[in-house]
């Protein structure tokens, strides 16, 4: 970073709900960065456990040089409205977003507010590589790939990791807050980023993150109430998207094309969603149907290859041969599944 700029403040924003057996090691990661000027808010979205107990009492023995804001909301908010209420809370150019779960390492800040400012502030978000923490604590490094608003264009999905990013308070400032009941924060953030000033990536992994235990006990849910669940919620990402980019299209008259033919590839993408999510809730011939779509070409070019293929794979087994009784999760629960596989007499919980 050059010497003769002057540094910005930055907001490190450490959001946790039921985190209690990790938030202790999140928080001291926060505490260790080296970066400074730096505010860190601890936040806690009311959990059940001493998730919030162990961040006061961190913040209380903290004897560092980082100012530390320490917050509890009075009731459960959901990860989106967590993230908007974080922003009002920062007053930093730039907000780092830590998982009560992971671990950033010293000079994760530095390096981000490095690349920003190489960038003459241009990109409202910068991510990083991370090191995945596999079953035995063993760090596997992740690298992950720049995505650009043409491979949106083609893809209709971007795949940055909300636990690695920073994000320009703009993006809210400007766009508005989140939507209280979106799933997920970064994809979002994202649409909005690659609209707008654009993303930046440090290669380099600055975070140890933990991943969810849900992906490896998913199989233990039938195929149909997993793919059901998973696309549901795609289905209303792309409903968010329409939205923020039908907004996004009001405040501005360039790019006409381009967001015409980003608009329309959603709208597809709506379509084809919602017409394999009937099928699925259907069943029985409507599913032999389905598959007998897939494989004429069509529906497979225009669809998910890696969804649709674990359709064909086990279709027939779980579903004519087992007979899975299947109860369809809320999708715009993620803890909904991992309730399901925790404990499956218990209902799930309504707010994540």
């Amino acid at each position: 970073m050059n010497a003769n700029v002057q540094k910005p403040l930055v907001t490190f924003f450490l959001m946790a709900y039921n985190q209690e057996d990790f938030v202790r090691q999140a928080v001291e990661g926060a505490f260790r960065q080296t970066y400074s000027p730096l505010e860190i808010i601890l936040s806690d979205d009311c959990s059940k456990d001493r998730t919030f107990e162990i961040m006061r009492e961190a913040a209380r023995a903290y004897r560092g040089p980082h100012k530390v804001i320490l917050n509890r909301n009075p009731m459960n908010l959901g990860l989106a409205a967590h993230v908007n209420e974080g922003i009002k809370l920062s007053t930093g150019d730039l907000v780092v977003m830590a998982a009560g779960d992971d671990i950033s390492l010293p000079d994760r800040t530095e390096k981000l507010v490095r690349a920003w400012l190489d960038g003459d502030k241009r990109s409202d978000g910068i991510y990083s590589g991370y090191l995945r923490l596999n079953p035995d604590g063993e760090p596997i490094v992740v690298p992950q790939s720049p995505p650009t608003l043409d491979a949106f264009i083609r893809q209709c999905t971007v795949n940055v990791l909300g636990a690695t990013a920073a994000w320009r308070p703009r993006l809210w400032t400007e766009w508005g807050p989140l939507p209280a009941d979106a799933w997920a924060e970064d994809r979002i953030l994202c649409f909005r980023a690659l609209l707008c000033g654009g993303l930046t990536l440090v290669p380099e992994p600055l975070v140890r993150y933990r991943e969810s235990s849900m992906s490896s006990l998913a199989r233990s849910i039938p195929w149909r109430a997993r793919s059901l669940w998973r696309w549901q919620r795609d289905l209303e990402f792309y409903d968010c998207y329409a939205r923020e980019l039908n907004a996004y299209t009001k405040r501005n008259q360039g790019g006409e094309g381009r967001l015409e033919e980003l608009a329309a590839k959603i709208s597809r993408q709506k379509a084809i969603l919602k017409r394999d999510c009937d099928l699925l809730r259907s069943g029985g011939v409507a599913l032999l149907v389905y598959s007998a779509l897939l494989l004429t070409g069509l529906a497979w070019v225009r669809a998910s290859l890696r969804s649709r293929a674990r359709l064909t794979r086990s279709l027939l087994w779980r579903h004519f041969v087992k007979r899975d009784k299947v109860e369809f999760l809320d999708p715009r629960n993620h803890r909904a599944l991992q309730g399901k596989l925790t404990d499956p007499a218990a209902k799930a919980e309504t707010r994540c």
